[in-house]
């Protein structure tokens, strides 16, 4: 019996050191270890958007950094902070630190993030949890204090019968009975104070339990975006600093520009403006912002020409219809050179909102193809949002000139002429224009705001052409005197005198030089003619598509008539209606 008790105690031994043996943890970590010597690191590396270069048109080249600690070993290391809108091919990597290693591959993948996998959702998700547990707690203690509230009064609607009692039975002490509604009020003052607090702490965690459900509902979506995962080997120890770079669209910077007339020093304040806008799906935090004046868009490659080869068409009847009058003077108008311009056109007083703007200039570097403005300070700029920054700001002399076309609109143009003295090409955008004025010796400048001009693109050392508005001391008229016929009804050849008279008249204190410009009709038909032309003076240029010009001076005061005459010969059975700008 002894013996067989023996067997079985070391029986039972031997299956508990067999057990042991098998589940050690010792054997499963030794194996492990030995594949994890082999097997690389898989280290999600953090990054921050660093530098960025905006170009002129939908793109913009994003600089990313991150910074790692390595010991020796192979490395997987896996960014995910890549919007979706990234140019693949563009992804470049390179990397440096006081760690040797090299790179062995790089994998560009597209994801589907949740944020709900994210580890600020499930820190919201704790602090929700703990919240509904802080007010479930406070719900318990107002419940138990509301019982406590009913029970003091229920003691005291229980006192007040008592006493009505002893008052009657006349064996009243009336110091029991003070301290007993002093408890009772004690009790009540504390209870109902306690009660209140706790809506005020239940208050407050209810807006924010509803705070952190908006935000949980807002994340409770999906994300895409690219993960660049790089293969690396560590030979040594260390810090690893790792630079992505890559493109991405929906970012650009226009130039704009604001020119102040001054009248008194004949001089352009020129301010070089840039807006920058970029929806490329990433917030840019403290960033350094370089604006660049290259086209990565249009490639590096010229066009390839193409042979023309001349071919016939097919022949369509045509529908004849009667001409809109106006379209035709506009049309020929923008043919001849002669831009119409609205009546509306005129000086009107503003503000400047030159006040929106930064006034450090921008740092500019000019490369062999293109220049560089380098924002001085990191700005931040969040996707979908604008931001304006000053580029440089010059004064310019500039050639003051006068111009008027008077059978299109009575007013006269000032224009000035400058020369691009920047070592930065002047790119065409739009510019505010501003007159400065001043009044007598001791006043304050008057700003003026005149109106928006299309700046035209000028290379340095180029000159340019920019309008300042109407000037409204020079008054000028164009007037039809005269439309007679001169040949009778029935006649061969039907002719038609026009009679034409411009007047400019100088309101100035001081003498200038004014450009008029106008039209002569020119025939294209063989049937059509336009004879016996009568100028007084004589212009000083006159084109083969009939536009005159006459550059006159005038004198403070002086007033100047200019005579235009000619005839229109046309077939006396043809009827007006069928020639166009029988003027």
């Amino acid at each position: 019996m002894n013996l067989s008790r023996k067997k079985n105690t070391q029986l039972q031994l031997f299956l508990i050191f067999l057990t042991a043996f098998l589940f050690s943890p010792f054997l499963y970590t030794t194996k492990v270890a030995a594949s994890d010597d082999k097997a690389p690191k898989e280290v999600e590396l953090k990054t921050k958007i660093v530098e960025t270069t905006v170009y002129r048109k939908d793109d913009v080249r994003i600089i990313r950094r991150g910074k790692i600690e390595v010991t020796t070993g192979l490395y997987k290391l896996i960014c995910t902070d890549f919007p979706s809108r990234t140019s693949s091919s563009s992804i470049q990597v390179e990397g440096n630190g006081s760690a040797e290693a090299k790179i062995t591959g790089i994998d560009i993948r597209d994801t589907e993030n949740l944020y709900t996998k994210s580890p600020e959702y499930n820190k919201l998700l704790k602090d929700l949890e703990k919240l509904n547990l802080k007010e479930d707690s406070l719900a318990i203690q107002q419940k138990s204090l509301n019982k406590r509230l009913k029970f003091v009064l229920s003691l005291s609607n229980f006192s007040l019968e008592s006493a009505n009692e002893e008052l009657a039975r006349e064996s009243f002490d009336i110091k029991d009975w003070q301290n007993l509604l002093n408890f009772i009020e004690n009790e009540n003052t504390s209870i109902e104070n306690k009660i209140s607090d706790i809506r005020r702490k239940s208050g407050k965690i209810k807006e924010n339990i509803q705070s952190i459900s908006l935000k949980l509902n807002n994340m409770r979506v999906s994300k895409k975006g690219k993960e660049v995962i790089i293969d690396c080997e560590v030979m040594s120890a260390g810090d690893l600093t790792i630079n992505f770079s890559y493109l991405v669209g929906f970012a650009a910077w226009t130039p704009e520009y604001v020119l102040r007339y001054n009248k008194l020093t004949q001089t352009i304040d020129l301010s070089y403006k840039a807006l920058v806008e970029q929806k490329s799906g990433e917030n840019w935090e403290n960033v350094y912002v370089l604006l660049s004046t290259a086209r990565p868009h249009l490639g590096a490659a010229p066009p390839k020409l193409t042979p023309s080869y001349i071919r016939t068409r097919p022949i369509y009847p045509s529908i004849s219809r009667m001409s809109n009058t106006k379209n035709v003077n506009e049309s020929l108008a923008m043919k001849s050179s002669i831009i119409k311009t609205s009546d509306e056109l005129h000086v009107r007083g503003g503000r400047d909102h030159s006040i929106n703007f930064s006034l450090e200039e921008t740092e500019t570097s000019k490369s062999g193809f293109s220049a560089n403005f380098a924002i001085k300070n990191p700005i931040s700029i969040s996707s979908g949002a604008t931001r304006r920054v000053l580029i440089k700001r010059v004064k310019i002399p500039v050639e003051l000139s006068l111009y008027s076309c008077p059978r299109l609109s009575e007013h006269t143009f000032a224009a000035g002429k400058i020369t691009n003295t920047m070592d930065i090409p002047i790119l065409e955008g739009t510019g505010g224009i501003y007159v400065e004025t001043k009044p007598s010796e001791n006043s304050i400048p008057i700003t003026t705001f005149v109106g928006n001009e299309n700046i035209l693109s000028a290379a340095s050392g180029e000159k340019i052409t920019v309008h300042l508005g109407i000037d409204q001391d020079i008054k000028v008229k164009h007037k039809l005197e005269k439309r007679e016929y001169l040949s009778k009804k029935k006649n061969k050849r039907t002719e038609i005198r026009y009679h034409y008279t411009i007047t400019a008249e100088n309101f100035k204190k001081h003498d200038v030089e004014l450009t008029i410009e106008d039209r002569l009709p020119v025939s294209t038909m063989d049937d059509i003619d336009v004879d016996d032309i009568d100028i007084k003076p004589q212009p000083d240029t006159r084109r083969d598509d009939g536009i005159i010009t006459w550059k006159l001076p005038l004198k403070n005061g002086e007033k100047i008539n200019i005579s235009i005459e000619y005839t229109i010969k046309f077939p006396g059975d043809w009827p007006e209606s069928r020639i166009i700008n029988l003027e």
